[in-house]
């Protein structure tokens, strides 16, 4: 089998395992971390847990990697 081959091949099984869902956690407009999964809760609740002690205004959102639609987002500001 050539090289050619096993090229597509794996690029195909690459492209078929991509997450339903792309979490992104950002901290006064940096990129903070980003994670893939498939549960919308799960990724929600992951996203909670990385800002927990860091300070800042922090926002984050949950993109379906089909559509690009924002299906949940949150946003947190310090208290005054």
């Amino acid at each position: 089998m050539s090289g050619r081959y096993l090229y597509s091949a794996a690029k195909l099984i690459g492209s078929s395992m991509k997450s339903k869902y792309t979490a992104k956690v950002y901290l006064d407009h940096s990129l903070l971390c980003q994670r893939d999964g498939e549960d919308v809760d799960e990724l929600y609740s992951w996203m909670l847990i990385e800002t927990q002690d860091k300070f800042g205004n922090h926002n984050g959102e949950i993109t379906d990697n089909n559509t690009g639609k924002v299906v949940r987002c949150y946003r947190k500001s310090p208290v005054e």
